[in-house]
């Protein structure tokens, strides 16, 4: 793969060059000197983009050749230091949950907002600011929020 791959880039980097510099598209009129001719630039542009994209495929192939190299050189090692198991039960952060189904759009769209919204609302007495219910302080103007002030300024969703 590597062998192709550079030449590919050998190929995609002679054939530029020779496209870029070795394709006349001038023709002459024979009265007022040279005009350049649409048919010859569209061959110089079209062996142009061929000649990139065997120098970019052949980049991507010598690429590719040098991560089977270091997945070969490594593999053992990235193997011997896998985890073999999944972690008991009892050592796991939280239950896991089945994921909703794709037809049960509903459900989901009301789990994400009953995550992504609080309970209740704080609005401030000084800025008008909404803060979620839990808060201590306003997060605009640092407003100390009190008990009383905030069961009166608590707003349901």
């Amino acid at each position: 793969m590597r062998v192709a791959g550079f030449t590919m880039i050998v190929f995609g980097l002679l054939g530029s060059f020779f496209f870029a510099v070795g394709v006349d598209t001038g023709v002459s009129t024979g009265v007022s000197g040279r005009v350049e001719n649409i048919g010859l630039l569209s061959r110089q542009s079209n062996g142009l983009i061929v000649s990139g994209l065997l120098f970019m495929t052949g980049c991507i192939l010598v690429g590719l050749a040098a991560v089977r190299d270091a997945v070969d050189r490594l593999g053992p090692a990235i193997i011997a230091n896998a985890p073999r198991a999944m972690p008991p039960a009892q050592q796991r952060s939280a239950p896991l949950e089945p994921a909703p189904s794709p037809n049960d759009t509903q459900s989901a769209a009301q789990s994400v907002q009953a995550v992504a919204e609080p309970s209740f609302s704080k609005i401030c007495p000084d800025c008008g600011s909404i803060s979620m219910g839990t808060a201590k302080t306003c997060r605009r103007c640092g407003h100390q929020y009190s008990d009383a002030a905030a069961d009166a300024s608590q707003v349901a969703p």
